[in-house]
């Protein structure tokens, strides 16, 4: 890439992208495709967020790119299951997670591990480096429980492509 990456502005397109991604309502809106797979998107100046992903039975796979100025700059490949009879809470309860994960690895880089509770429901996320040729890349691994069951179960390998 020749252009250089302003930092702060992707810093504030990723937690923009993430609070509407994870709101309940933007897990409604997507476009169906005719091989069945979803789409949504997320833009904001020349920020792009493209996200296909199919579900099945409780099950999700996709990937996450996200996009400057035309060009590839993250990309993330993602499986999840969750139970379906957890229902909207928990989908509130992990966008709020998710926002207070990036936040703290953000602040502490260093950091491998992180949880969030409330009355109903605890987060926990791992990360780490995916390979020891770059640190870029990371994989990471999120479980969900409530009142000590699954509800939740995340893996993906993500880095960044620039």
């Amino acid at each position: 890439m020749t252009e250089k990456i302003d930092w702060k502005e992707l810093d504030k397109f990723i937690r923009k992208c993430l609070k509407v991604m994870t709101s309940v309502n933007s897990m409604k809106a997507f476009i169906a495709k005719r091989d069945g797979s979803k789409t949504r998107f997320y833009k904001w100046r020349k920020w792009r967020y493209h996200d296909n992903f199919i579900t099945r039975n409780g099950y999700v796979a996709g990937q996450g790119i996200l996009y400057y100025d035309k060009r590839p700059v993250f990309s993330a490949v993602y499986y999840y299951s969750f139970a379906e009879d957890a229902g909207l809470k928990l989908l509130k309860f992990l966008g709020e997670a998710v926002l207070d994960s990036y936040d703290y690895f953000s602040k502490n880089p260093s950091k491998t591990k992180f949880c969030f509770k409330n009355k109903q429901f605890e987060y926990s996320r791992t990360m780490k480096k995916a390979n020891e040729m770059d640190t870029l890349t990371s994989e990471n691994s999120v479980k969900i429980k409530e009142k000590g069951k699954t509800v939740y179960f995340a893996k993906d390998i993500s880095g960044y492509l620039i």
